[in-house]
């Protein structure tokens, strides 16, 4: 995966994401796979609840672009192999980035599922970014949650950890 292309080309095709609910209270539902998730929102520096916009991106279940040049996505796969070792899965969503600077990674476990995250700097356009990918394996799927800031991080890496948070799996695993 191409993922600086991936992550800021948008493409034409037909999401596999329901919605429910406009703005920041929408809720998005994949049609096959049954999981659900908000869209994600922040505030600027007066406490303004900004909206985040839906864009439609290539090879992901969802994107979002955010109000200062963020954007995060998510990229389900349940094929048989696809939980294997998240961290090498990892590395490949890199694939395609140029020069970068790996500033953390680690192992994870959360409600998205066990896995692997990472933080690199590196460049578009002669222009600083940052990048985060969380790697999440459950029920037999993996879950690529990435978010590319170009802008104030800390921040935009708030707005993203409280849109994977809302994620919900599917109604029969929650049993």
């Amino acid at each position: 995966m191409a993922a600086l292309s991936l992550l800021l080309l948008s493409g034409c095709q037909t999401s596999d994401m329901v919605a429910a609910g406009a703005g920041g209270d929408a809720r998005y539902r994949h049609r096959e796979l049954g999981y659900s998730l908000g869209a994600p929102v922040s505030q600027d520096a007066q406490g303004s609840v900004e909206t985040w916009h839906r864009v439609e991106v290539e090879r992901t279940d969802i994107a979002f672009r955010g109000p200062r040049r963020e954007f995060v996505s998510v990229v389900s796969d349940c094929q048989a192999e696809a939980g294997r070792h998240p961290d090498r899965r990892a590395s490949g969503l890199l694939t395609g980035v140029g020069p970068r600077r790996r500033i953390e990674s680690g192992v994870m476990d959360g409600a998205q599922g066990e896995g692997w995250y990472q933080v690199w700097e590196a460049s578009y356009d002669e222009q600083p970014v940052r990048i985060k990918t969380v790697t999440a394996a459950r029920d037999g799927c993996v879950f690529d949650w990435i978010l590319v800031s170009a802008g104030n991080f800390e921040r935009a890496d708030r707005s993203f950890e409280t849109w994977r948070a809302s994620f919900e799996p599917a109604a029969e695993e929650r049993r």
